[in-house]
């Protein structure tokens, strides 16, 4: 939709020229200086807030510059029922399914269905244990050192304060630095949310520096 600019008189002071024009929304006069009407394509709104309401009643729907058709009704593979959905929400399954929900109960089916295909993928897609990159020998098994309790965890916390010292979130998990369980010494221990306590389990080298020198500044 083109807006029409009406310019009701051109005016001249010592600061150069300029124009009178006349508010699209308000139909109020106002002042514009020449270079901004010629080079910034202003002088159609007086504010931002004309400009705000007018967009919002006149450029809606197929008179809006991203209108890319409206709703689209769609049959759910799972459910069978009937949808109308917008555009942009079509990557969701690809205009297949109403929802995430009755996406992911039909997963099931679609990975037998992309197995049966390609039977080769299947092993890339099911790694457990040492065939799995990230296998540690089983450390996740092993149980925590006997010192490793509620009391020592709440002293931990306190000294940081409750916070996430990676992500300054609330802390509510207590993490050893070099990630050996048995090791309950409190510069091993350091206070993290359980978003950045499952962060930090990839690159593990890094993060036990990271983590280390980080201990040392705070006793300093």
């Amino acid at each position: 939709m083109r807006i029409k600019k009406k310019i009701l008189e051109i005016i001249k002071t010592n600061r150069g020229c300029g124009y009178v024009m006349e508010c699209i929304n308000c139909e109020n006069n106002f002042r514009i200086k020449r270079w901004d009407y010629d080079n910034l394509g202003r002088g159609s709104f007086c504010s931002n807030e004309c400009r705000g309401k007018y967009q919002r009643k006149s450029l809606v729907g197929k008179d809006n510059p991203n209108w890319k058709g409206g709703l689209y009704e769609l049959n759910c593979m799972v459910c069978g029922g009937k949808k109308k959905i917008k555009r942009k929400e079509l990557k969701i399954g690809g205009g297949k399914y109403c929802s995430r929900k009755c996406k992911n109960l039909d997963l099931p089916r679609v990975k037998k269905e992309y197995f049966d295909k390609y039977p080769e993928k299947r092993k890339e897609y099911s790694r457990p244990g040492k065939l799995n990159p990230r296998w540690l020998g089983g450390k996740s098994f092993e149980p925590y050192n006997p010192g490793f309790n509620k009391t020592l965890k709440d002293r931990i916390k306190k000294r940081d304060n409750d916070i996430c010292q990676l992500c300054n979130n609330c802390g509510k998990d207590v993490h050893h630095i070099d990630y050996d369980k048995k090791n309950s010494d409190e510069k091993n221990l350091i206070t993290l949310c359980k978003k950045c306590n499952s962060k930090v389990n990839k690159n593990r080298s890094y993060w036990t520096n990271y983590f280390s020198n980080l201990i040392v500044k705070k006793c300093l």
